[in-house]
Order: structure tokens, then C-alpha cells, then sequence
């Protein structure tokens, strides 16, 4: 069912609204109406308890929505779809619900049988307590680890569940953990890491953020000032030579290919978030057929799938000129896609990217491509 369609529309607003009413008659007047999918142009398909847990969620009377659905046949795990034929998560409801610090739909979902570990988050793979952490939805996170919630490390850390960090900490990255304490606003397991080892300014893989930006980020002022007696810095005040996780320095260089390797990743994942974090908002693309495509364009023909990579592999070493705020990559690849639905055969292509220092994170502000082709030898 397209999400235009007027059934679509009237039961999204059932649902948005709170009207049981309403929302029990069009179950009982349209068959399957339950188990049904609301697909929008880009083929991602959603179901109805998906509706419910969309974001920004929170909608009148959720519980009981959510109970009417799952009454009339929803099933509570079933997994968002993406476009046909990307790779993209599979969250289920109560993803989402985390995600939308949403406890009343929660516990509904829980109620009637969701399983709390499903995988799938959109940061990480793994299951709903992730999500909940990651957007530091604590509401969600505390109810999940009530209902039993499998904790990890980092789950411990953000969450300020000291004993579990001190049972969890043996073979874990301290590191991770001391960030996710910061993000979290928790200075006794911070002050308890850091006594472990962790190092203080260290950044982690996901994001260029120090522990001092993450707690500035989610307002933990007190925290951030007992960083900063620490001798906490935030990624900008790091400079070129910033830290990264283990604490030892890496060069510009360095730092500006790995993030190229996590942009290679999120263009064949078509994950949207790392997407938008590395490439500028001036960003161009201009590929091997002389079209330039901006960053918008780029991620409509990612995400509809018009554009699908199945494989982007570097070949040999990266090399790269350092400026002050401006680094230049060049590497060769082989490359394998689809584009507007013509196969493109694996081949060797050369690659130019741009990369610019924006506050302490590198983002991609221009990229080159280059097919290398087996051309006659030229006339004697």
C-alpha cells in the first residue's frame, strides 16, 4: 500500500491522533489491513506499528493504539524494509520506541511478546537498548534494562551501572566505555574508567567527538567541567594531531584516510548517518561520465537504489598532500555497480577526494572519478 493511498492516509492519521475509535473500524473494514506495509517512493516499507514508533512517536494514547493493532493481528517484531535490494537496517517497533524515548508504547510492545534483544539498530546492528544509548534516549534505556535487556559494556557505562561496568570491564575497550560514560553524563563510572586506564581525550571510531563534546553535546555541564580540570579537550582544541582511541597521536594523513574508508563503507551500506556526517554540505561528485552530482543528489540515487554499488575496494596505498586545513587523497579502486538500472562490470578507476577540517571533524567536500580504460597504442 502506498503511503498517498487514501486508506494509508486515513489510518496514519487514526494512528498519529489516538482515535481508537476509528482506528477498529478501518481494522475490521479492510482484511490484513493489520499486517499491511505503507510504502513511500523511495520503497521503504513500513508497518502499521512502525506508524506508531515513527519518529518523533509520542502520539496520543500510543498504548492502547499499539494494543488495538497487535489485537487485530500486527505483529510486534515484524522488521522495517528498505528500497529493494540495499543493504539497510531492520528495526522493529520497539527500535523505534526506544529510539523516540517512547516508554508507554515500550512496554507495550513488550507486554505482547517483543523480543528485547532483536537486532537490527541503525547504529550498530544491534538491538533496541543500543538505540536508545546511542540517542541517549535514557527513559527508554533504563525501562529496557528493567524488562531484562541484555547490557553490554557500553550499555553499563552510559547508564552510570557501576557494578555491571566493573563485571562487564574484563576483555572490554575502556575507552569506548569512558565515552559512552560521558555521553551518558555519568561521572562515577568516568572517574571509575579512567582510573582503569582510559584515556581521557581519546576518540572513538564512530564519530569525531571527544568525551568533552559528548557530554557537552547532551548538556552535562558539571561533567564537562570536571573533564576539563582533567585536562579534557574537545576535537577542535586536538588539532590535526588529534587522539585516537588507544591515546597514541595519528597524522592528518591518517586521519583523513580512514575517514575516507568509512565513507567507502557507508556508500555500499547506504547508511544515510555516516553519509551526512562526512560529506560537507557543498559536497560534488563528479563521476566518470563528466555529470556532477551534488550531496543531495548523491544520496536520492543511493537510497532509491538508481545507484547501487556492489563493490568499491581499494587497491594499494593512499596518497595524500597535507595542507593546514585541507587534505588531498588519491587512491585506485575497483569498482562494480548499478546505475538507473544498467550493470556497470567491475573495472579499475582512479579516485580524487578533497577533504576539509570542519570543527575538528573531516568532511569530504569534493570527489573525482576516473575509469581507467585499455586504450590503442598511439600512431608512430
Amino acid at each position: 500500500m502506498r503511503n498517498d493511498e487514501p486508506l494509508a492516509i486515513t489510518v496514519t492519521s487514526a494512528i498519529h491522533t489516538g482515535d481508537i475509535t476509528a482506528l477498529r473500524r478501518l481494522l475490521a473494514d479492510n482484511a490484513g489491513l493489520a499486517t499491511a506495509r505503507i510504502t513511500d517512493d523511495r520503497g521503504c516499507g513500513r508497518t502499521l506499528l512502525h506508524v506508531l514508533t515513527d519518529w518523533p512517536a509520542g502520539f496520543p494514547d500510543g498504548a492502547r493504539t499499539a494494543a488495538a493493532l497487535i489485537e487485530a493481528g500486527a505483529d510486534v517484531n515484524a522488521r522495517f524494509e528498505g528500497p529493494p535490494g540495499l543493504n539497510t537496517h531492520r528495526e522493529t517497533p520497539l527500535h523505534w520506541a526506544a529510539s523516540c524515548n517512547d516508554v508507554a508504547v515500550l512496554d507495550a510492545l513488550l507486554d505482547a511478546g517483543a523480543d528485547i534483544d532483536a537486532d537490527g539498530a541503525v547504529i550498530g546492528g544491534g538491538p533496541a537498548l543500543w538505540d536508545a544509548r546511542v540517542f541517549a534516549q535514557w527513559d527508554a534505556a533504563h525501562r529496557l534494562v528493567e524488562r531484562g535487556a541484555t547490557v553490554t559494556l557500553n550499555d553499563a557505562a552510559a547508564l552510570g551501572l557501576s557494578d555491571q561496568v566493573e563485571r562487564l570491564l574484563p576483555g572490554g575497550d575502556v575507552h569506548d566505555a569512558f565515552w559512552n560514560a560521558c555521553h551518558g553524563g555519568q561521572r562515577e563510572c568516568a572517574e571509575l574508567l579512567i582510573d582503569r586506564g582510559a584515556n581521557l581525550n581519546a576518540l572513538p571510531d564512530w564519530e569525531q567527538l571527544t568525551p568533552l563534546d559528548a557530554a557537552l553535546r547532551n548538556g552535562f555541564e558539571d561533567l564537562a567541567g570536571w573533564l576539563r580540570s582533567r585536562g579534557g579537550k574537545s576535537a577542535a582544541e586536538l588539532g590535526p594531531a588529534q587522539m585516537n582511541r588507544s591515546g597514541m597521536t595519528d597524522d592528518v594523513a591518517s586521519q583523513v584516510i580512514k575517514a575516507e574508508q568509512e565513507r567507502i563503507r557507508c556508500l555500499l551500506d547506504v547508511d544515510r548517518d555516516t553519509y551526512d556526517r562526512l560529506h560537507a554540505p557543498e559536497y560534488r561528485l563528479c563521476n566518470p561520465t563528466g555529470a556532477v552530482w551534488t550531496k543531495t543528489d548523491y544520496l536520492d540515487l543511493l537510497t532509491t537504489g538508481r545507484v547501487a554499488y556492489r563493490e568499491l575496494e581499494l587497491i594499494g596505498d593512499v596518497d595524500a598532500i597535507v595542507g593546514t586545513d585541507l587534505v588531498v587523497l588519491r587512491y585506485r579502486c575497483f569498482i562494480e555497480l548499478t546505475v538507473h538500472g544498467a550493470d556497470i562490470p567491475r573495472h579499475e578507476a582512479w579516485h580524487t577526494d578533497v577533504y576539509t577540517n570542519d570543527g575538528g571533524t573531516w568532511r569530504c567536500v569534493w570527489s573525482q572519478a576516473t575509469g581507467i580504460m585499455d586504450l590503442p597504442p598511439a600512431a608512430p
